[in-house]
C-alpha cells in the first residue's frame, strides 16, 4: 500500500486546536509539583533537605523521560526498517530521532548546571546540620527558591505533549490492540428425562440446552481497553484536562467506499501512572468497521487535551496518531476456575473445567460443589471465569486454544451474569430439586429445605434444615450483555452434612539432622488416642469401621486446608500406618514417616527447611470426605564446627594479636642438610600447623548442633585448592599477569588452564602434604619475587565432611606463600676505574650476592680474597641449591652517562664490555657456574673511549639457572672517573 500518509499519522497531521493556542512541543519533563508547599513551612534543615530532595527528583525525571523519547522514537525507526517501510518513513523517523537526540543533549546541559548548584546546596545543608542558624538557613532557602525557578523556566508546570507508548507496530506503524466481541445471542430450549448421578429418575421441563438465537441474533460488542501516552512533564496537573479522541482513515482509494457507519474512540476514563505515564480507558464504537493495512487504509486515533492557559483560552495538546488494530473476541463457554467437570468441550490444558452445556449433562454427572447445608452461604462468583479466543483482525479458528477471561473483567464488556434455579424434579414422586435452594443475580446461593408447608426455607446454621442433605439443585447461569444471553451453563451442588474435608490439629512436629539415612519417625500408640480418635470424638472401633488408610499417598496444602493436592512420587518421603489398624479395641495404631536421604533432601531445600505432609483417611461411607492429619518435619541446618587451634608461631601475620584469624602459612625447601631432605624436596604436611599436628573438628554452640552426634557419626576432612585462586603480576614485564587456577579435583594448581600438566604449579596428597611442583612454570611464578615480598602464594580450604555418605560439614580458608629458595642482590665489590691498563675488570662474584630463603650468604670471599661456598654447621650452602649457569646480559646494560639511565647502546658504541673465562673471551657470556670456583676465574671486563669520564653507575643484566628455575636480577656496577682526573 502506499504509505505516503505516515509522515502526517505519526508526526501530527490532523492535529487541530479550539480557540486559543496549540502545542505539540515533545519535551519529557518534570514539573516541580508540591515543592511552593514544602517551601513555606517552617524553615528548618530537614524542610531544607526534602526541598534539594525533590528538586533532585524532579531533575532527574525530566532526565529519564527526555532518554524515554530517543527510545520510542529509536524503537519506531527499527520497528519501520524492520518492516522495509517506504524511504519516506524511514526519513521521517530517523528526522525524529535526531531531534530527540538533540532534546536529549540540551536538557542535559541546562539540568547539568542546576544540579550543580544544587549540590552545592546540599553540602551548605549538611552543614548546618552541625551549627544551624536562621540568616543561613534564610539565605539557602533563598538560593533553593531560585533554582525553582530556574528548573520551572526549562521545565514548566503544564501539560505540553502527549506520545502515545506503543503497545505493537502494524507493518512498522505504532499500534494499539483493541478487542471486541463477536458472536450470536443464545437462547433457551428443549426438556429432557433420565437417571442421574444418584440412580434417580430426573425431569428436566424447559431450558435443558440453549441454542443460537436463528433471527437477528448476531452481536458486536465494544469492550474498554487501554493505552499508555508519555507525558510531558511527567507530573503535569491534568485535574482540569478535558480528555478525547481524534480519528481517521487516511489513504482511502475510494470515497464511496466508506461504511454507513464508523469507528469512533470515546475516552472513558484515565489515571497517571507513577512513572507519570497517562493510562487512558476508552472504547471504540463500531469496531467491526476499522480498517487495517491490508484494506489500503488504516484506522487511527490521537489522543486530545484540552485545557485553560494563563490567558484564559483553551490549549490543546494532541498525541501522536497511532493505528487501531483490530482483535476478534469470541466468548466460547463459562468456567470454573480449577474444578473441574466432565464436560469435554474444553480446550484450556488437558483438565475440562467448562459448566455443562445442558441441564441433562450436569444431572446425570457428580454434583461439581459441596455445599454444606448449615454452614451459610455460597458466593459462585469465586469460582467462575470465562473461556474465550482471540485473534487479530478475524475471529479464531474453532479449534484454537482458549483463553480465560477473569469474573470481574466481563465488565470491559458491558456484560453482566445473572443465575437462576434450574427446574428439575427427581423420582417416582417427582421431587422439585430446585426447591432445596435459591440463587440471586450477584451469584450467593443459599441451601435450603422444604417446612412442612411446602415452603423452600433457607437452612439455618445451627441443625434447622438437614433434610436438605443430600440434594442436588442445578444453578443456571448466564453471561449477559443486557437482557440478551451471551452464553450459558450448568453448575449442580450436593448440600452435605459436612464438607467434604476435616483438618485435624498437628499430631506430629520433629526437626531432625541432615544425615545419609534420612529419617523414620512419627506418632506413638498415645498420640492415636488422644490426637486423631479423640479429636474425632469417635470410639477405636468407630473409627476403624468408619475410614480407610489412604495408603502409598501424602498430601500437601498451598491455600490455608482448603484445598489438598497429592504429593507426587512421595517426594517428601512416605506416611505408613501399622498393621494394627483393626476393629481391635485394646490395641492402637501408629503412623510413621520415612524418608530416605533424597527426599530429607528435598525438604530441607524448602522454605524453612519445613514441609507439613498430611496423611489421609477417606470415609467408607461418603467417599467425598477426607480427614487429613498433619505431621509437620524440619531438617536442622547442618552442623556448625571449628577447625581445631593453630599453632600461633606458624600463622602470619604476626600483627595480627588474635591466632585464629591469622590467615597464612609458609612454605619453603628444607634447611640446608648434609644428609635427609634436598633442594627438590619442597613440600609441607599442612596438619603440622595445627597443635597435634590435626585438625580437630569440633561443634560450635549454634543451635542445631544438638541435632548431631558427630562423635557417632564420624567426621573427616581434607585440604583443596580453593576455587578463588590469586592474579600474580610479572615485575619484569608490565601488564603481563598469570592466574591460578584450582584443578577439576581441587588437588592441583595449575596456571592459566586447569588440568593441563605443564601448567601444574602444586599438589595437595590425600595425607595433607602440599608438594611445589618442578614445572618450567611452577619454577617461572616461584622466581618472579624475592621471599620476603607476599606476592606468591595459594588459596586453600579445610573441607570437612561426616557421616558415612560424607556430608559437608564447612571450610575454613588460608594462604599458602610459596618462598623463592634464593635471591640474588648486588655485589659490594662491583666497581670499575676508568682507563685502567688493559681495562677495568672484576671477577663474577664481585657482581652480585647470594642469599637463601633464610638469609644466609651462600657464597663469601677468603682472606686470600677468594670467593667460596659458605658454610654453616659443617654444611656447604652453595652446592646445595644446585646452580647451573649465569648469563651476563651485556647487550642490555644500561647506563647513566647522558644523567638518566638508558642502554649503553643507545648512547655510544665506545663503551665496551666483555666476559672472560680463565682469560679467554666468552662468545655466549654464558658461564657454568656449578662449582663456585667459576666465580673467581670468571671476569668481567670494562673499556672506555679512551678519553676523561666523570664516575657514572653501569646496570648489568645476569640471570642465574639452579634447580629451581631462573634468577633475574640487574647488578649494579660503579665506574670511578678516569684516573686521576676527578
Amino acid at each position: 500500500m502506499n504509505k505516503k500518509f505516515l509522515s502526517a499519522i505519526l508526526f501530527g497531521a490532523l492535529m487541530v486546536t479550539s480557540t486559543g493556542t496549540f502545542v505539540s512541543c515533545k519535551d519529557y519533563d518534570d514539573d516541580i509539583d508540591n515543592l511552593q508547599g514544602q517551601i513555606d513551612k517552617l524553615v528548618t534543615p530537614e524542610t531544607l533537605s526534602a526541598q534539594i530532595a525533590q528538586l533532585q527528583a524532579n531533575i532527574d525525571a525530566a532526565k529519564q523521560s527526555a532518554s524515554s523519547e530517543l527510545a520510542t522514537a529509536k524503537a519506531a525507526l527499527e520497528a519501520a526498517i524492520a518492516g522495509k517501510a517506504d524511504t519516506a518513513v524511514i526519513t521521517s523517523l530517523t528526522e525524529k530521532v535526531t531531534a530527540a537526540q538533540t532534546k536529549v543533549d540540551n536538557l542535559e546541559d541546562k539540568l547539568g548546571a542546576i544540579e550543580s548548584t544544587l549540590n552545592s546546596v546540599k553540602s551548605d545543608v549538611d552543614n548546618l546540620k552541625q551549627n544551624a542558624g536562621k540568616v543561613e538557613m534564610a539565605e539557602i532557602d533563598r538560593r533553593i527558591k531560585e533554582l525553582r525557578n530556574e528548573l520551572l523556566a526549562i521545565i514548566g508546570d503544564k501539560l505540553s505533549s502527549l506520545v502515545f507508548v506503543p503497545a505493537l507496530y502494524e507493518n512498522g506503524i505504532e499500534a494499539a490492540r483493541y478487542p471486541y466481541a463477536q458472536g450470536i445471542y443464545k437462547a433457551f430450549t428443549g426438556k429432557s428425562e433420565g437417571n442421574n448421578a444418584e440412580g434417580a429418575k430426573f425431569t428436566i421441563a424447559e431450558k435443558n440446552t440453549f441454542i443460537n438465537v436463528a433471527d437477528e441474533g448476531d452481536y458486536t460488542i465494544s469492550s474498554l481497553a487501554k493505552a499508555v501516552y508519555h507525558v510531558n512533564p511527567t507530573t503535569a496537573n491534568l485535574t482540569n484536562v478535558a480528555w478525547g479522541f481524534l480519528y481517521s482513515e487516511p489513504e482511502y482509494v475510494d470515497a464511496s467506499a466508506r461504511a454507513a457507519v464508523t469507528p469512533k474512540p470515546v475516552y472513558s476514563t484515565s489515571r497517571q501512572l507513577a512513572n507519570g505515564d497517562l493510562e487512558v480507558v476508552y472504547k471504540v464504537e463500531n469496531p467491526a468497521e476499522l480498517k487495517i493495512v491490508a484494506d489500503k487504509n488504516v484506522s487511527v486515533m490521537a489522543l486530545t487535551g484540552t485545557y485553560q492557559n494563563e490567558e484564559a483560552k483553551d490549549t490543546t495538546v494532541t498525541s501522536d496518531y497511532a493505528a487501531i488494530l483490530p482483535a476478534v473476541v469470541t466468548f466460547k463457554a463459562i468456567a470454573f476456575n480449577t474444578l473441574e467437570t466432565e464436560n469435554n468441550a474444553c480446550a484450556l490444558g488437558a483438565k475440562q473445567h467448562e459448566l455443562y452445556i445442558k441441564g441433562e449433562d450436569a444431572a446425570k454427572k457428580d454434583a461439581t460443589i459441596d455445599v454444606k447445608y448449615n454452614g451459610g452461604t455460597l458466593d459462585l462468583t469465586q469460582y467462575l471465569n470465562v473461556h474465550y479466543t482471540q485473534a487479530d483482525i478475524k475471529a479464531a479458528a474453532d479449534d484454537a486454544e482458549h483463553q480465560i477471561m477473569a469474573y470481574a473483567d466481563v465488565a470491559d464488556y458491558g456484560l453482566h451474569f445473572e443465575y437462576e434455579m434450574l427446574g428439575y424434579k427427581t423420582g417416582a414422586n417427582n421431587t422439585e430439586e430446585n426447591k432445596y435452594g435459591t440463587v440471586n443475580n450477584n451469584g450467593i446461593f443459599t441451601p435450603c429445605y422444604v417446612n412442612a408447608n411446602g415452603n423452600t426455607t433457607p437452612c439455618s446454621t445451627n441443625e434447622d434444615g438437614i433434610s436438605a442433605v443430600g440434594r442436588t439443585p442445578i444453578v443456571l447461569v448466564k453471561l449477559m450483555d443486557g437482557e440478551n444471553i451471551v452464553l450459558a451453563g450448568y453448575v449442580k451442588l450436593h448440600i452435605v452434612k459436612d464438607l467434604g474435608i476435616q483438618t485435624l490439629p498437628e499430631v506430629f512436629n520433629a526437626t531432625k539432622p541432615y544425615v545419609c539415612d534420612g529419617f523414620e519417625d512419627g506418632i506413638t500408640w498415645d498420640d492415636m488416642s488422644g490426637k486423631i480418635i479423640e479429636a474425632l470424638k469417635m470410639t477405636k472401633a468407630e473409627f476403624v469401621n468408619s475410614f480407610n488408610f489412604v495408603a502409598g499417598k501424602t498430601y500437601i496444602t498451598n491455600d490455608s486446608q482448603k484445598t489438598f493436592a497429592e504429593v507426587e512420587n512421595n517426594v517428601y518421603g512416605e506416611l505408613t500406618i501399622s498393621s494394627d489398624f483393626t476393629n481391635v479395641t485394646t490395641t492402637n495404631d501408629i503412623i510413621t514417616w520415612t524418608a530416605d536421604f533424597d527426599e530429607m533432601d528435598a525438604i530441607s531445600k524448602l522454605e524453612g527447611r519445613t514441609i507439613t505432609l498430611y496423611a489421609c483417611f477417606q470415609s467408607k461411607t461418603d467417599t467425598k470426605f477426607f480427614v487429613y492429619v498433619p505431621f509437620t518435619v524440619t531438617i536442622a541446618k547442618q552442623p556448625e564446627v571449628t577447625f581445631g587451634d593453630k599453632i600461633k608461631a606458624y600463622w602470619y601475620p604476626t600483627t595480627e594479636s588474635t591466632v585464629a584469624k591469622r590467615d597464612t602459612v609458609r612454605m619453603n625447601v628444607p634447611s640446608p642438610a648434609a644428609s635427609d631432605k634436598t633442594v627438590k624436596d619442597y613440600y609441607k604436611d599442612l596438619d603440622d600447623n595445627f597443635e597435634g599436628n590435626v585438625v580437630k573438628v569440633a561443634k560450635t554452640s549454634a543451635t542445631q548442633n544438638q541435632y548431631y552426634d558427630l562423635e557417632v557419626l564420624g567426621t573427616a576432612y581434607s585440604y583443596e585448592f580453593a576455587a578463588t585462586q590469586p592474579e600474580i603480576a610479572d615485575p619484569n614485564q608490565n601488564g603481563v599477569k598469570y592466574q591460578l587456577v584450582s584443578g577439576t579435583d581441587h588437588t592441583k594448581l595449575y596456571v592459566g588452564t586447569a588440568d593441563v600438566e605443564d601448567n601444574l604449579v602444586a599438589s595437595i596428597a590425600a595425607d595433607g602434604t602440599l608438594t611445589y611442583a618442578a614445572t618450567d612454570s611452577a619454577k617461572k611464578l616461584l622466581n618472579l619475587y624475592g621471599h620476603l615480598i607476599p606476592k606468591h602464594f595459594a588459596n586453600v580450604e579445610i573441607v570437612a565432611t561426616y557421616d558415612e555418605c560424607k556430608l559437608a560439614l564447612g571450610t575454613e580458608n588460608f594462604k599458602v606463600r610459596f618462598l623463592r629458595p634464593v635471591d640474588v642482590l648486588d655485589g659490594d665489590q662491583a666497581k670499575f676505574i676508568d682507563a685502567q691498563a688493559n681495562g677495568s675488570s672484576i671477577v663474577l662474584g664481585d657482581l652480585f650476592d647470594l642469599k637463601d630463603w633464610r638469609e644466609e650468604a651462600l657464597i663469601v670471599k677468603n682472606a686470600a680474597g677468594v670467593y667460596e661456598s659458605a658454610v654453616e654447621n659443617g654444611v656447604s650452602l652453595y652446592p646445595y641449591y644446585e646452580f647451573e649457569t649465569i648469563k651476563v646480559d651485556i647487550a642490555n646494560a644500561e647506563c647513566d652517562l647522558t644523567g638518566t639511565r638508558k642502554k649503553v647502546s643507545e648512547v655510544t658504541d665506545k663503551l665496551q664490555l666483555s666476559v672472560t673465562e680463565n682469560g679467554a673471551e666468552s662468545a655466549t657470556n654464558i658461564v657454568n657456574i656449578a662449582e663456585v670456583a667459576a666465580l673467581n676465574t670468571t671476569r668481567i671486563v670494562y673499556k672506555n673511549n679512551e678519553g676523561n669520564v666523570q664516575k657514572f653507575t653501569l646496570w648489568i643484566p645476569v640471570e642465574i639457572t639452579y634447580y629451581w628455575g631462573t634468577l633475574k636480577a640487574v647488578a649494579k656496577c660503579d665506574v670511578e672517573s678516569t684516573k686521576a682526573n676527578q
